[in-house]
């Protein structure tokens, strides 16, 4: 029998087995010790040029897991101005360049249709990553990632560095851009390394990001197991220990105590850096999607980034099938009265500050 036009065929099934094991291995990978530091040395002299890049007005987005910062880093991230931390870079945090350019010979048949979580957000080797493995590569307790200013790691700073101007010249970019939940609780030491840095913080209704939550560290458990990080624990505020308590017991209060904590992190560090108005934007999920490109523009503009048409229409390009649907609505369905009124009596002062009326 003719397989029909929707059949997977061997090679479908190949290529989706090997994206899987990419996908399942991309926190630890290694390189062969055969060839890796031959492959170093490779990468150390290919990128002899990228020494003389200045890192000027890197851009650091943040904002609690599950806040949509996903979706909006990727369509800031179509400036031709701004370079990001992609998927091969973070799985191979010693040969960023390198890996690349070999990604690029095979890049047509690594398109994923959608991330393990399945939340309809595509991925490729080259799209935007947080680059979790880049920011933790010499962080000696990843049990506490919050960092500020008082943190003195020199083999951190020196290679965060060298990685970004890397990054920046093979791209062919002029600045920096990054989103990573985590960097929530580093804002001040990145202001230290950087300090003529941009912050934009999105911000979404807690309770939709409290059910979201959930749901991720459901599906991380099913597509990695339960000792994945994804699993275990998202970003390990300074409370963390006490609220993952909480979260065990009790989900939905468990994620908005998160949530809050996030939130209130964001708001108390962004206190500490110089010229906080000129470089500390705030911006709303729910209202971004209303006017995806209006809110593009102006950000772009807040950031020091050049707009014109060619920018206008490649971002009406790329965000023209946002939408928020129901997915902030969830927590109203899936959870019982009590529930929710646990996980209210955690946030309402949080979500009022944030024009979110209970």
């Amino acid at each position: 029998m003719t397989p029909s036009s929707g059949d997977p065929t061997v090679a479908d099934t190949l290529l989706g087995s090997l994206r899987s094991k990419m996908v399942l291995r991309y926190l630890d990978f290694e390189l062969p010790p055969v060839i890796g530091p031959l492959l170093e040395l490779v990468e150390k002299a290919y990128s002899l040029p990228a020494k003389k890049i200045p890192i000027y007005q890197p851009i650091f987005i943040v904002g609690c897991h599950r806040s949509g910062t996903s979706v909006f880093y990727n369509a800031m991230a179509e400036h031709p101005d701004l370079a990001c931390i992609t998927n091969c870079v973070n799985m191979t945090p010693t040969i960023p360049l390198i890996h690349t350019k070999l990604k690029e010979l095979v890049a047509p048949l690594l398109v994923f249709k959608d991330r393990w979580i399945e939340d309809g957000v595509a991925q490729t080797p080259f799209t935007p990553s947080e680059g979790i493995r880049i920011f933790e590569r010499y962080v000696p307790d990843l049990n506490q990632l919050y960092m500020d200013e008082t943190i003195d790691n020199p083999r951190l700073e020196t290679y965060l560095k060298a990685t970004i101007q890397k990054l920046i010249w093979q791209q062919k970019a002029k600045r920096f851009l990054n989103k990573n939940p985590d960097n929530s609780v580093r804002i001040r030491y990145l202001d230290k390394l950087f300090p003529d840095s941009y912050f934009v913080h999105i911000v979404r209704d807690g309770r939709a990001v409290a059910a979201s939550m959930i749901k991720f560290r459901e599906k991380a458990t099913d597509f990695f197991g339960p000792n994945h990080r994804h699993s275990s624990s998202l970003v390990r505020v300074k409370r963390w220990q006490e609220i993952n308590k909480v979260w065990d017991q009790t989900p939905l209060k468990g994620s908005g105590l998160l949530w809050r904590e996030v939130m209130e992190t964001i708001e108390e560090d962004r206190r500490h850096l110089q010229n906080q108005e000129k470089r500390y934007l705030e911006i709303r999920y729910e209202d971004f999607l209303t006017d995806p490109v209006g809110y593009l523009e102006q950000i772009y503009r807040f950031c020091n980034l050049p707009w014109n048409p060619t920018i206008e229409a490649q971002c009406r390009k790329s965000t023209g099938y946002l939408e928020m649907g129901r997915r902030n609505d969830a927590w109203k369905k899936n959870y019982s009265p009590q529930e929710v009124d646990d996980l209210l009596a955690t946030i309402s002062p949080t979500l009022n500050h944030y024009g979110y009326h209970a």
